[in-house]
């Protein structure tokens, strides 16, 4: 008796994720959702993006040069795909700066010129033969993750270039600034946080509450949160080392916890360099999802290192997420760098030149001291090359 078997094609309303924001995109790995930081090599060493709903932690470089300039980035991209943005500085002066310098993108003639190729390869294709077939089981699965529609994942920005500022007309754009007012106790979250950190966290609480998971809006945009130099003297009065880290990391659970019911995600850089303490920075590590360490070369041995010669730091995954996975995303090497150059910020793997100036001439010179030491012990009789021999 012959089996009734009838295939079934998968419904594009049983998708697990039905509507995905603009400018995110749906990982194939473990079904998060992304979006990008605004670096796209710095997206693939994260496993393709930041899983919204986390908390990224940037460990500052001494001079907080690169750590403003990714910053920056992620507001940019923020800004092209329409999502809402949520700067928190020490000062009033400090947010219009980043929001006044945020990076133009590239012009789009050069995306035109390649998607032109593309689409002139895949006519090609078309009239060259027939169509690539495959099993039906895997005919309706999707080859790649899918970034969400109306916007573009991970976009390039010119640093030499200034976005204008008619890009912010409909957007979402708020600042806040430390305060050390007084605030209702029935809602505090934990009395080991300080005031100034405790009213902050009620502002980020009350506006996470329009881009919640359980609002059953349509077309849902995504909240970027950027907190800068989280941590440095200018957030409040520096009392003891002990309730400093105290306050900060209890900020951070509370933080991630806020994000993890919300379309939202949160870029904090923090100061490590001032903390002096190496356990005080594992422990704000604990406390995010991912976290990430700019070593800048400037002011260091390795400035006039040969060896480091076209770089300016080394970027070190301190911690990688895993959310909705075991082990989180694999990276091949841990040896990564980065450069600025005039119009964009590189991050890429760390190859050392083959051969440097110091180690040849020593090479040589050795070498010419051996063969001389092999023609006096070949001369010299026993005696005198006991004396060679002698350690």
């Amino acid at each position: 008796m012959a089996a009734n078997f009838k295939k079934k094609r998968p419904c594009a309303s049983s998708s697990r994720n039905p509507s995905v924001p603009a400018g995110s995109k749906v990982s194939i790995g473990n079904n998060q959702l992304l979006v990008s930081c605004g670096v796209p090599s710095l997206d693939n060493i994260l496993g393709g993006g930041i899983p919204v709903g986390s908390l990224l932690l940037i460990e500052e470089d001494v001079h907080s040069t690169f750590s403003n300039i990714l910053l920056r980035y992620f507001m940019a991209e923020g800004v092209l795909n329409g999502h809402g943005l949520l700067l928190a500085c020490s000062c009033d002066g400090k947010a219009n700066g980043i929001l006044k310098k945020l990076p133009a993108p590239v012009d789009e003639d050069l995306e035109n010129l390649g998607t032109a190729g593309e689409s002139a390869a895949s006519n090609a294709a078309k009239d060259g033969g027939d169509e690539l077939k495959i099993a039906w089981r895997y005919k309706y699965l999707p080859s790649k993750e899918m970034p969400g529609k109306g916007a573009k994942f991970g976009n390039y920005f010119d640093l030499s270039k200034v976005m204008d500022q008619s890009s912010f007309s409909g957007l979402f754009v708020k600042t806040i600034l430390p305060t050390n007012s007084a605030m209702d106790t029935s809602k505090q979250i934990s009395s080991k946080i300080t005031h100034s950190y405790r009213n902050m966290l009620q502002q980020i609480k009350h506006i996470l509450k329009d881009y919640s998971i359980h609002s059953s809006t349509p077309g849902k945009s995504i909240l970027r949160l950027a907190i800068e130099s989280f941590g440095s003297p200018l957030w409040q009065e520096y009392t003891s080392l002990h309730e400093i880290m105290a306050s900060l990391s209890w900020f951070l659970l509370a933080l991630k916890s806020l994000l993890r019911t919300s379309f939202g995600v949160c870029i904090v850089t923090i100061p490590v360099h001032l903390f002096q303490d190496a356990a005080c920075t594992r422990r704000l590590e604990q406390c995010v999802d991912h976290a990430v360490q700019l070593e800048s070369f400037a002011g260091s041995k390795n400035d006039k290192n040969p060896a480091f010669k076209d770089y300016n730091g080394l970027i070190h995954i301190k911690k990688k997420s895993r959310i909705n996975s075991l082990i989180g995303h694999d990276i091949d090497t841990s040896d990564w760098a980065f450069k600025l150059k005039r119009k964009k910020f590189c991050i890429e793997k760390l190859h050392l030149p083959p051969d440097l100036s110091e180690t040849v001439s020593r090479t040589q010179n050795d070498s010419k001291r051996t063969q001389v030491g092999e023609r006096k012990l070949c001369s010299l009789s026993g005696s005198n090359t006991s004396k060679l021999l002698d350690f």
